[in-house]
Formats: C-alpha cells, structure tokens, sequence
C-alpha cells in the first residue's frame, strides 16, 4: 500500500525511553503557529533532559490508519515509522481538542494493510432506477446491486488499478471495472433483466462502471491495528 502522499517529509522527535514523540516538521500546513511549534517543540526537550533522543520518519510505503477524517480534530492516527534501526507503530491523539497531539510509541502492535474493494450501494442504485424505473421492476436493480458488491468481494485488489483518489479522503481512490469483471456482471443482468433491457444494460454498464461513473470501484487502502503474533517456545 502507498504510503500518504506527503507523509515522507512528515517528522518527530521521539524520546525511546519515555516512548513520547513530539511533531517536529509537519507534511503540510502546520495546524500550530510556528511560535506554538518551537514552544512544544523546547518544552518536550526540557522534559525529557538527560534522555537520548532520536528523530523518527514515516517508513517509505508504510501503513497508516486513521479513526476519523483527518480534518476532525478528534481523529488518532497510527502510522509506521522508523529511527533507521526498527520499526514501530506511532499512536497520535489527543486529550481535549484544543490541545495538539500527543505521540507515543504503540508497543506490542503492528498495522498490517488491508485493501477493500467496495461499491456505493445508494448511488449504484439512484442511478439504476433513473435509467429502468420504466423498464424493470425495482427489486432487479437491488439484486444487480448486490452481486455487482459479491463480485467485488471476490476480486483480488491487486488486479484493480485505480484511476485517481479522492480529494477529502487520503484512503480512498476510484477505479474501473476490468473489462472480464465487466463482462460478468453484464451476463448476469442479461439472466435477469427482460430481454427488452438487454441493449440499455449494456450501455448502462459501460457507462457507469467507469471511475467517474455510479458503479465506479471505491478502493479502500487502510490497515488493521493487531498485537504481534507471540511465538511460543518450549525447552528442549
């Protein structure tokens, strides 16, 4: 999974032996003014006089995960990151939302990333019913809906390659049906679909299954948050 666009140039202070970070250079506009940054920045210092600190980096195509939009002030963020020897998920959230995020390591975790493929049921089916409402039955869209969404669920994300990414939400991107999962889900409208439809179904779905139409493929590139897998050892 890609890395976010921008994270690269995204950077902390960190402490190893407190496990805290602190923002040290933002990847885009700094939320904070630059006189509240070098405050937090000296205050994180003085806290942790005496200890060795590091400076941390997101890993290059490393996972990141966010409870939230990433405009909502509430929203905790995990994100790999590495010091150049290991690396480790960093946890970003805050107490109260006036105040800036606290890092801190995430021990015994690991972010593991997950691809979802995923079709926007209520848009697919607006769309089907202002091109059939005079042609079929509702209850044919809904079924088309729901296998168009059983044979996403069966693609491997890796054969989708999407066409451009949303611009509110880093995660997401849009893609078009390959032709031969196209091709399916057309023959499965023609099964069931009056034979009268069968021509505006074809049209239907070369349209809308574009990335820019109704039935376009929402790739969902986020991550999962799980403890180490613990090996068990027993002596000999």
């Amino acid at each position: 999974m890609a890395a976010l666009e921008g994270t690269s140039r995204k950077a902390w202070i960190y402490c190893p032996q407190c496990n805290e970070a602190e923002l040290l250079r933002s990847s885009g506009p700094d939320l904070l003014p630059a006189a509240e940054r070098q405050e937090a920045l000296v205050e994180f210092l003085e806290r942790h006089a005496g200890h060795t600190v590091t400076q941390l980096v997101p890993v290059p195509l490393g996972a990141y995960l966010y409870s939230g939009p990433l405009w909502a002030p509430e929203t905790t963020i995990w994100i790999e990151v590495t010091d150049g020897r290991e690396t480790f998920v960093l946890e970003g959230s805050r107490e109260r939302l006036g105040e800036p995020r606290r890092y801190r390591r995430r021990r015994g975790f690991q972010l593991r990333p997950v691809t979802i493929l995923w079709l926007d049921p209520a848009r697919a089916l607006q769309a089907w019913t202002r091109t059939f409402t005079a042609l079929a039955a509702p209850r044919f869209g809904e079924q088309l809906v729901i296998e168009a969404q059983r044979l996403l669920r069966e693609t491997d994300p890796a054969t989708i390659e999407p066409e451009f990414d949303d611009g509110e939400d880093p995660t997401l991107s849009f893609a078009g049906w390959p032709p031969s999962l196209r091709e399916t889900l057309m023959s499965y409208g023609e099964t069931l679909l009056p034979r009268a439809t069968h021509r505006q179904w074809t049209r239907f779905v070369t349209e809308e299954c574009q990335a820019h139409g109704a039935w376009a493929i929402h790739v969902i590139a986020g991550a999962q948050l799980r403890e180490h897998e613990r090996q068990l050892s027993a002596p000999l």
